[in-house]
């Protein structure tokens, strides 16, 4: 099948991209039986996806020319590629009061709201001066805020709903600046973003829109918006990538089940002012995806893999491994492969089930675009 799209095409190679200007339009005939480039952005666009209508699809990227400046922007990008915009202006514009590093958008089912990380503190790895060998990376996440917010508010941040989050892994002592030394755990959701920035904290809606699953990396939290706080969901431990199925009987998430740990030392900082840090780090068995109740009250393993997303009809799971996607049917079976998903990561099922949209690292394997490939 081919639809028409107009597309914005940058002018001049400035690294524009997703129709900032400068740039001319054109119409273009789209295949949309093919797999489809949506972005290519000078930095890296991840974490997609789709509005509840079907026809945009919800992003966090880097900022490129045309944009304010930012680590990480919620982005919104029509559904076969085009011109791309700011999700939340009120937070992220020119008078927002500085750049914030915004990631994971989640629409909510009613498509008024959105929940979202906001990565309130990320450490940049300390320069090694030991002569020892470090042989466990340095933890970089350190506090994170679960939001919600309404697409059409204008008001401050601060009065949205929140959930302030410490993650686990920085020693409290080296985040008050102490003189240490310190102990660092590379827990598995840290070595992943400390290895490709893989970012496997995240939030998802129930479908009825009154509660949001969300995990610190270690266990998942179920927030009732309106009638509470956060409460642990039991027998969660390890638990990742929360996606909570479109019929409400099962939240999937992923996995990363820790067995042994070892202890490496390194010195950080400068010759003349080094800082000692034990790293602890841990032998991983294969990531499995889980299906527990929001009660806690049901749970069991559906297939080995990672990051899961569901079919809209809540039959498939889909999850990444063996560096592709593939579908597995939620009551349990084989996995099938979908076709042009290699190195694809994060993958977001459309409303209508018709496409897939997921992440793909260019050359540097920090660098990710958005691409889709049709599911029928």
């Amino acid at each position: 099948m081919r639809v028409r799209l107009v597309v914005a095409l940058a002018a001049a190679a400035i690294g524009c991209r997703d129709g900032q200007a400068p740039f001319s339009l054109r119409e273009e005939a789209i295949d949309t039986a093919a797999a489809l480039q949506l972005t290519a952005n000078i930095g890296t666009d991840e974490q997609p996806a789709w509005a509840q209508a079907g026809s945009t699809i919800y992003y966090a990227g880097e900022s490129f020319p045309g944009l304010p400046p930012g680590r990480g922007l919620l982005l919104a990008l029509p559904r076969y590629g085009g011109p791309a915009s700011l999700l939340l202006p009120g937070i992220q514009g020119a008078s927002a009061g500085g750049p914030r590093w915004l990631a994971a958008p989640a629409p909510s089912p009613d498509g008024q709201r959105v929940a979202y990380l906001e990565m309130a503190a990320v450490a940049q790895p300390g320069t090694v001066v030991s002569q020892q060998a470090c042989l466990h990376p340095e933890p970089l996440l350190d506090s994170l805020v679960v939001r919600v917010r309404r697409l059409a508010d204008t008001g401050p941040l601060l009065n949205d709903p929140a959930v302030p989050l410490r993650v686990a892994g920085r020693d409290p002592g080296q985040r008050a600046g102490g003189a240490g030394p310190f102990t660092v755990r590379a827990f598995p959701f840290q070595r992943r973003f400390a290895a490709d920035r893989l970012l496997v904290l995240r939030a998802a809606w129930s479908p009825d829109g009154t509660r949001i699953v969300f995990t610190d990396g270690l266990r998942l939290f179920v927030w009732p918006l309106n009638s509470g706080p956060a409460v642990a969901i039991a027998g969660t431990n390890d638990g990742v990538s929360p996606a909570w199925s479109p019929d409400g009987q099962w939240i999937a998430y992923a996995r990363l089940a820790r067995s042994d740990s070892s202890v490496s030392t390194c010195s950080v900082g400068t010759p003349a002012l080094p800082i000692q840090q034990s790293r602890v780090g841990y032998t991983e068995r294969a990531p499995v995806i889980v299906l527990t109740r929001a009660d806690g009250s049901s749970t069991r393993v559906l297939a080995e893999g990672e990051e899961p997303a569901w079919s809209p009809d809540s039959r498939f799971v889909f999850l990444v491994r063996d560096n592709r996607i593939w579908q597995v049917p939620a009551d349990g079976g084989a996995a099938v492969e979908i076709p042009g998903t290699q190195s694809g990561r994060s993958p977001a099922v459309s409303p209508d089930g018709a496409r897939l949209v997921f992440a793909r690292p260019r050359t540097n394997p920090l660098q990710f675009d958005l691409w889709s490939v049709p599911l029928r």
